[in-house]
């Protein structure tokens, strides 16, 4: 099954990756979090395809803090882990799930 991204879904995107970097003075984040927000679009377009209807979580939230979870259906924590394509490493912040799995809120399933 092929995605398809279109202009809201990349302005969306950019948008909330752009107000992460500005709320935390740091540009450096844009990359990281534009793509990882393309990814979960992405995916609740796959689930939105299958007639699952699945809510992103746009907030901001200050240093420390975090959701739970990039997707919530019917009691399962869905986290959604991407890349860009031209990265050489894949990254997942371990002091981040350490912090949720003092809290017992680590998610069912990474994608």
């Amino acid at each position: 099954m092929i995605i398809t991204l279109g202009r809201k879904d990349i302005e969306k995107a950019r948008s909330f990756a752009k107000n992460i970097s500005v709320h935390k003075h740091k540009e450096s984040l844009f990359l990281g979090h534009f793509t990882g927000k393309l990814g979960e679009i992405a995916v609740q377009k796959f689930f939105n395809h299958y007639g699952i209807n699945v809510t992103l979580d746009f907030n901001i939230y200050d240093t420390g803090h975090w959701d739970n979870n990039d997707i919530h259906f019917h009691g399962w924590d869905i986290d959604v882990k991407c890349f860009h394509d031209t990265s050489s490493t894949f990254y997942i912040d371990f002091n981040k799930l350490n912090f949720r799995e003092k809290d017992a809120q680590l998610p069912h399933y990474f994608v």
